[in-house]
């Protein structure tokens, strides 16, 4: 028995696509995940929903690893959540003065700050748009202009 005077904590999100024409010999696979975080935050249920992506992507589409963990923008790889001016000069070097992420760049992925890429984001996913983004992040709107978890 639900007590109605006790707010719950739930969300479901539930994506299935259609007009599949399957033959005899095919399967189709589908993974639904239901979450809740009881007494949480919505960060708390953001961090759920992450994890169950990183389940799904590294056990059931084979991705060796997936190396953007929560927020994009540590394009340095400093391991701070929290973007700084060196993100952006990274951005910047890879870019405009080396012309490659090899050696510049650690994880694509998270310096996609767009997500233009998803998880399978490459150097040509890295634009203008994705410095502009940081930069305004970080001088100009400030964190209300909240930038995106890897992959979403």
């Amino acid at each position: 028995m639900i007590n109605k005077e006790t707010p719950q904590d739930q969300a479901v999100w539930l994506t299935y696509m259609h007009d599949y024409n399957l033959s005899a010999t095919d399967t189709l696979h589908y993974w639904t995940v239901l979450s809740t975080v009881r007494n949480g935050t919505l960060q708390d249920l953001q961090d759920q929903v992450l994890y169950a992506k990183l389940w799904y992507l590294m056990s059931v589409r084979g991705f060796p690893s997936v190396c953007c963990i929560g927020r994009v923008g540590d394009a340095n790889n400093s391991g701070d959540d929290e973007p700084t001016i060196g993100d952006v000069t990274t951005l910047i070097d890879a870019k405009f003065i080396s012309g490659t992420c090899d050696g510049v760049i650690e994880c694509v992925q998270e310096s996609d700050i767009n997500q233009s890429g998803g998880f399978g984001a490459t150097c040509d996913d890295i634009t203008i748009g994705d410095i502009t983004m940081l930069i305004d992040y970080l001088f100009i709107t400030g964190p209300s202009a909240v930038l995106p978890y890897c992959g979403c």
